[in-house]
């Protein structure tokens, strides 16, 4: 890889960066958006199974310090880490060969991506994944490239650390191995050395919770709770016809030219290096089966890395050389297919609410809530002017009355907490329990709903 001027790599960061800044959610959200923060003010890191995330606590309990409301600490460290990606990007497309100017192109292209953007404006866990994903496949390569023992070390001791913010990283393992094991001979050393580091990474994941819950509890959340919320959204009916959505989900993500582009590129990549090419998709299969088979509301953040991958193919089917030469006039219409690309989600974006509330089409089932205008919210990335949580929360918390208890489901009930536990609001209404295991999970939920 040639050395890259220094230019590119800042602006794969800041760009990005301020526009995430431009668009962030102003104050709390709902539903995890407020969990996440609410962790953070209670420096509840110690918690195990599918809605703890401890890494992502204890790194927001830092951006927390800085002079601001909570919650928009919180979604200000999403757009960091978004733009930290992007930067680990650019740099994983230049070891790939891509161009610079086209490894620049390619970090705008995901930083512009519905999902990618729209998880980089509010607080959730999502960007501090395709943050961890991103830096453990470009390890990997570094290591696949150069033979260092610290590249393959890190990328071992990442895959490991990355669990303790999201679990799911774990689907990038196989990649993982085949990157760093594949034409190596199998060394004992080697396969210890490995599970080291992803010990030495996961290690904070279990000793933390199993000092704070004990052993029974610990467990209980492990093989109960966990994959006990796995499997109440696992159908195989839904699976098949979320794959079927899946040609118009990646459209509507890259809605240019782009897609044909990330075809050529798996081809080229595949020509090139077949075992690189091969380790990509099966990360990109597993994912994006795995996102499938959950339930719908997540689906579409966790195919952010699938997002990712594709956008790579993408970036290896426009790379050419001229972008390393003087642009001539008879070329101009070859950078403005290229800008095309970064201009028209924008385009996009921003239309394709007005014409979808206008068109009378119903695609997708999104639940209402109050304030909210649930289209705009979901197909618009930015989030700049969104207070209907704020808004919700105020008017129910000035019209209960006093020691009012209130019934709620988890997407309404953790805003109404937010307010009490970081606003001090209200602390004479209590919360019950979230009905949303009852919904679930009981065999007649209108009957146990009408005994609350």
């Amino acid at each position: 890889m040639k050395l890259t001027k220094p230019i590119y790599p800042i602006l794969s960061f800041f760009v990005p960066f301020s526009l995430y800044l431009a668009t962030l959610a102003p104050t709390f959200l709902w539903s995890d958006s407020a969990k996440l923060a609410i962790f953070v003010q209670e420096s509840d890191f110690y918690g195990f199974g599918h809605g703890y995330h401890p890494l992502h606590t204890i790194l927001g309990i830092m951006f927390s310090k800085l002079p601001f409301e909570l919650a928009y600490t919180q979604n200000l460290m999403s757009a960091f880490f978004a733009a930290a990606a992007l930067f680990i990007l650019f740099y994983l497309q230049r070891e790939l060969d891509i161009s610079p100017k086209i490894s620049l192109l390619g970090c705008f292209l995901l930083s512009l991506s519905h999902s990618f953007w729209l998880y980089s404006v509010i607080n959730e866990t999502y960007s501090i994944h395709a943050f961890f994903i991103i830096l453990i496949l470009f390890m990997a390569l570094k290591f696949r490239k150069t033979r260092k023992q610290v590249f393959f070390c890190l990328a071992y001791l990442f895959s490991g650390l990355a669990l303790y913010n999201h679990t799911i990283s774990l689907l990038l393992i196989p990649t993982t191995i085949i990157l760093t094991f594949y034409q190596n001979r199998l060394h004992f050393r080697k396969i210890l050395l490995a599970l080291f580091f992803f010990l030495a990474g996961m290690f904070p994941l279990f000793l933390i919770p199993l000092l704070k819950l004990g052993f029974d509890r610990f467990s209980q959340t492990i093989f109960s709770e966990t994959s006990g919320h796995f499997l109440t959204f696992f159908e195989i009916k839904k699976i098949i016809k979320e794959m079927s959505k899946f040609p118009f989900y990646l459209f509507y993500q890259f809605p240019t030219f782009a897609a044909l582009a990330g075809i050529i590129g798996f081809k080229r990549l595949f020509k090139k290096d077949q075992v690189l090419s091969f380790s990509l998709l099966i990360f990109f299969l597993i994912n994006t089966f795995f996102a499938f088979s959950y339930f719908l509301q997540r689906q579409f953040a966790l195919l952010i890395p699938s997002y990712a991958v594709f956008g790579i193919w993408i970036m290896i089917g426009l790379n050419h050389p001229y972008l390393e030469e003087r642009v001539r006039l008879k070329k101009l219409w070859v950078l403005f297919l290229y800008l095309s690309i970064v201009v028209m989600p924008q385009v996009v974006y921003y239309v394709f609410p007005t014409v979808y509330k206008n068109s009378g089409l119903k695609i997708i089932n999104i639940r209402q809530l109050p304030y909210r205008d649930s289209i705009g919210y979901f197909f618009l990335p930015e989030k700049r002017w969104e207070y209907s949580a704020r808004i919700y929360a105020r008017e129910v918390l000035n019209r209960a009355e006093k020691d009012a208890v209130i019934i709620a489901d988890f997407n309404p009930g953790m805003v109404l907490i937010y307010c009490q536990k970081i606003f001090g609001q209200r602390p004479d209404i209590t919360i019950p329990d979230f009905i949303d295991s009852i919904v679930h999970s009981s065999p007649d939920p209108v009957r146990d709903l009408t005994r609350i």
